[in-house]
């Protein structure tokens, strides 16, 4: 390995980028681990006669092709950035953070001769032809997905919700304050208040991202992010997704015990419902409808600069009434129930109604509904009526 130049400050998403090269071999050693362990990974693109064959056929002559991205979550003193033998250490001892950016499809095609010189002592010499490797350092995640959309624009490039997925499945694995996330595989019945489908959380955390509580759209959600004159303020003090996500599961934390001290009116709504969107705060707020409505609301008012950080909004739940929550709910199903019998897309008018209620709650312009549920969940439904 050899780095070629010392690490240049990004300014637009707060790290530092160098340039290294090293054969295939040391490449493929290096970021092995990194394709193997990701559930969530792109599989390999199967075309016997695309570009790729023609790359193989390159790489095994020499050819000199892109550099190939990586972003290494790791950060040092600004001192060491310059002491070569010190970053060189850095990689090879924390390849377990290493992320490939950009050139995904490119490392399954060195993968592949790697695997076929086993075999082929016509090709093993090729593994010693040298690479270009660009290390993002330091990057945080949304600064990750930032380069991947900018980056991500070749011939085959990775779905949004992929690269989202790719991003923040290590969350999976990790300790959370106030809310846990599981697989989809793992889903049972009796969840625990403030566990979520991992696949839910991230609906909720690009709808946020994109301000839109139907699908997401790429060219869009890169306009947002390109709005922001630093990628690192999209996540504050915090990780983005993860005080995302806490915020929501102290929202529905608040009404499950809204629910407890108040139940009646929750009994008597769903005898009225033959098969209600929810039975209590847990089965009526862990679903794809409303965390997307929460995430796209939160955005608009983060968008109108009515909350400058997630954290203000953080203090405003405790703030709302107790008393008017649990009858909120209960009429909440009852809307619910109207919304199915009379909508065609059930799904995405779920998510309007909840969009609208979960903006009105927090829009402290708004002094009627602001933090007063009954009344924003008047002011939902009126404007869902006028949408629908």
């Amino acid at each position: 390995m050899n780095i070629l130049s010392d690490p240049i400050q990004d300014k637009k998403i707060n790290s530092y980028n160098f340039l290294v090269q090293m054969s295939m071999i040391e490449y493929y050693s290096l970021v092995s681990d990194c394709i193997s362990n990701n559930e969530f990974q792109r599989n390999k693109v199967k075309s016997s006669k695309s570009i790729y064959s023609l790359l193989k056929q390159d790489l095994v002559n020499g050819c000199i092709i892109p550099p190939i991205v990586l972003s290494l979550s790791c950060t040092c003193d600004k001192d060491k950035l310059t002491d070569k033998a010190f970053l060189e250490k850095m990689i090879n001892e924390n390849k377990d953070k290493l992320m490939i950016l950009d050139g995904l499809q490119r490392t399954f095609t060195i993968q592949d001769i790697v695997t076929q010189a086993k075999s082929d002592s016509s090709i093993s010499a090729s593994l010693e032809n040298l690479i270009r490797v660009e290390i993002y350092l330091g990057l945080n995640r949304e600064g990750v997905l930032y380069r991947m959309l900018t980056l991500n624009t070749g011939q085959t490039p990775m779905k949004l919700r992929h690269q989202v997925e790719i991003i923040y499945s290590s969350l999976l694995n990790q300790e959370t304050v106030g809310y846990k996330l599981i697989k989809d595989t793992e889903t049972a019945k009796g969840k625990n208040i403030g566990e979520y489908k991992f696949s839910d959380a991230i609906d909720c955390f690009t709808s946020y991202m994109e301000g839109d509580y139907l699908q997401i759209n790429r060219d869009r959600l890169l306009d947002t992010i390109k709005s922001f004159d630093n990628i690192s303020k999209l996540g504050s003090s915090q990780d983005l997704f993860d005080m995302l996500i806490r915020l929501y599961a102290k929202f529905t934390k608040f009404v499950d015990k809204s629910i407890n001290e108040r139940g009646e009116g929750i009994i008597e709504a769903l005898s009225e419902i033959g098969s209600p969107f929810g039975k209590d705060a847990h089965s009526i707020f862990d679903k794809s409808q409303p965390m997307t409505g929460f995430g796209a609301a939160i955005s608009k008012l983060m968008t109108y600069q009515t909350y400058k950080s997630l954290e203000d909004i953080d203090k405003q739940i405790p703030q709302i009434s107790l008393d008017e929550m649990q009858e909120a709910v209960s009429e909440i199903l009852l809307f619910l129930d109207e919304i199915k019998r009379t909508s065609r897309k059930i799904g995405n008018s779920q998510r309007c109604f909840f969009y609208y209620f979960f903006k009105a709650l927090f829009d402290i312009e708004r002094r009627e509904e602001y933090l007063h549920p009954l009344n924003a969940l008047d002011k939902a439904k009126q404007d869902y009526n006028r949408d629908y």
